[in-house]
C-alpha cells in the first residue's frame, strides 16, 4: 500500500543564504581563534617598551593597548587572508552541493565535505529520533532557520545532522514528520 506522499521529494535549500551564513561562520570562528592569539602576539611586540625604566602607569596603559591593537590588526589580516585561501571556495562548493532528499523509506543527506569529497548518507526512517528546527544569532540575522535530525546510535558525532537554511523550515519539518510517520507504519512499498 503507498502513501498519499510522492516516493521522492527534494527539500529546497536557500542557497544564496547558506553561503552566506557559512562564509560568515567562518569568518567568525577564524576571528576569534587568530584574536585569541592576537593578545599575546601584541603584547610580545611591546614587550621590550614595557621593560623600560622610567615609564609612567599612563605611558604603560598606552603601550598594552598599542600592543593589544596591533596583534589584533595583524589577526584581523591573518584571518581575511587564511578565509581568501582556504574556505572562501568551500563555502560556495558546500552551498552549491549540498542535497536532501526524501526516497522511498530513506532521507538521503549528500554534502561536500571541506577537503575531503563528498559524504552521501542515507537514513532509514526508523534511525531517525526527532526533527528539530534551530535558529542561532547569525541564522537570525540573516533570517534563515535550520532543520537539525537526530538519529538513533551511540556515536554523537553522526547522530545530529544540521541542515541550514531550508526553506520553510517549520512546515518541512512537519511535512518530514508526517512522512516519517506513515513510512513507519508501513503505509508505503518501496
Amino acid at each position: 500500500m503507498k502513501d498519499r506522499f510522492p516516493e521522492t521529494l527534494a527539500l529546497e535549500i536557500d542557497r544564496q543564504l547558506l553561503r552566506k551564513y557559512l562564509r560568515l561562520k567562518s569568518i567568525l570562528m577564524c576571528q576569534c581563534v587568530m584574536g585569541l592569539l592576537g593578545f599575546p602576539a601584541g603584547m610580545a611586540l611591546m614587550e621590550d617598551a614595557l621593560k623600560k625604566d622610567g615609564t609612567t602607569l599612563l605611558e604603560r596603559l598606552g603601550l598594552i593597548a598599542q600592543g593589544i591593537g596591533l596583534g589584533q590588526l595583524g589577526a584581523l589580516l591573518l584571518t581575511s587572508l587564511l578565509y581568501l585561501i582556504l574556505m572562501h571556495r568551500q563555502t560556495g562548493q558546500y552551498a552549491d552541493g549540498l542535497e536532501v532528499r526524501v526516497e522511498g523509506a530513506f532521507l538521503r543527506v549528500c554534502a561536500p565535505v571541506v577537503f575531503a569529497g563528498r559524504r552521501d548518507r542515507k537514513l532509514h526512517f526508523r534511525s531517525i529520533i526527532d526533527y528539530t528546527v534551530v535558529e542561532g544569532p547569525l541564522m537570525r540575522r540573516l533570517g534563515i532557520m535550520g532543520l537539525q535530525i537526530n538519529t538513533a546510535g551511540q556515536n554523537l558525532h553522526q547522530n545530529v545532522i544540521l541542515i541550514p537554511a531550508i526553506k520553510n523550515a517549520l512546515a518541512t519539518r512537519d511535512l518530514l514528520a508526517e512522512i516519517d510517520a506513515a513510512r513507519e507504519q508501513g503505509h508505503h512499498v518501496a
